[in-house]
């Protein structure tokens, strides 16, 4: 976990939500939610998937980043990841994250994982991951400059959720 070297912006603020702050994140999750539903990933979901009603149980801890005292973007970690490589008690995994779109590509988002790298060094974990969808090209294109892929898979079939109902008969 070495930080991203990139200019700060000062226009931003980070911090991790308290737990009983998580809901503040919704609306961001469920804009991510959108996101994914969208062409090429496809990936529909009920937006309850991406609400925050079982934070508590995920153990998870959330990063976000602030600008007009507005949440613009998040970040998610938990202590296990999608495979068994993952489950280490020195690992954290990051497993959602979210910013504006007006907000990309003006280092928010490298500021916000400075800020959870920080953090999470300070808190005694040595590495971190990621999982991602390769075929998010936002997501693919975020990641991929600033962690090494350790494991690849694809996995790709249309999700009978995006198809419409009468299609499915």
């Amino acid at each position: 976990m070495e930080e991203i070297q990139e200019k700060p912006c000062s226009d931003f603020t980070y911090s991790q939500l308290k737990k009983a702050d998580e809901s503040e994140v919704t609306t961001l999750r469920r804009e991510l939610s959108a996101h994914l539903a969208e062409s090429p990933c496809f990936m529909k979901t009920t937006t309850q998937n991406f609400d925050l009603t079982d934070a508590n149980d995920q153990n998870s801890r959330i990063f976000i980043a602030r600008h007009n005292n507005s949440i613009i973007a998040f970040l998610e970690v938990t202590d296990s990841g999608e495979n068994f490589a993952t489950s280490t008690p020195d690992m954290q995994n990051i497993c959602g994250a979210y910013c504006l779109p007006e907000y990309r590509g003006s280092g928010v988002s490298q500021g916000l994982l400075n800020f959870m790298i920080t953090t999470l060094r300070n808190d005694g974990y040595t590495r971190l991951g990621v999982d991602f969808e390769s075929f998010n090209p936002t997501a693919y294109g975020f990641w991929l400059k600033h962690f090494t892929a350790y494991t690849q898979g694809v996995v790709r079939r249309i999700d009978e959720k995006a198809l419409p109902e009468n299609m499915l008969k």
